[in-house]
């Protein structure tokens, strides 16, 4: 109770961090990757194999870029740490990253038409069929 306004003020400002540095995060990489990805047009063209394959390696760049913004958010210091004290260190959503999470994969359309392609695709090859477009 001593700290709850400066930890709400923290969970504030570490959200907030989140949802910036993830949406520039989310920009950026998919201008990266829209450089080096097919059109969208032709991912129905493209072998299970290769679209498995394309959606792994996205998966593994938001890895890295989600783990590096985390010690990124992590080392900016909380104005009033120490104050009465408080730990910003010990803040549990400074680890968590959940709104990251969310707003990066938000934004990343090109990945989740792939995964409902290769979602498709395995439903078919599994006997299930197609899955209904939401």
């Amino acid at each position: 109770m001593k700290h709850l306004l400066l930890e709400s003020t923290d969970v504030v400002l570490v959200t907030f961090y989140y949802l910036v540095f993830g949406f520039l995060a989310s920009l950026a990489i998919n201008h990266v990757l829209e450089v080096l990805d097919l059109a969208e047009d032709k991912y129905e063209k493209v072998s299970t194999a290769r679209l498995g394959f394309e959606i792994t390696l996205h998966v593994l760049v938001l890895g890295i870029v989600f783990y590096f913004l985390r010690i990124f958010i992590r080392a900016i210091p909380f104005p009033w740490d120490g104050a009465r004290g408080y730990n910003h260190s010990a803040l549990y959503e400074i680890d968590g990253g959940i709104v990251l999470v969310v707003v990066v994969l938000f934004f990343q359309r090109r990945l989740l038409t792939k995964v409902g392609i290769f979602q498709n695709r395995l439903r078919e090859a599994l006997g299930y069929g197609d899955v209904p477009d939401s």
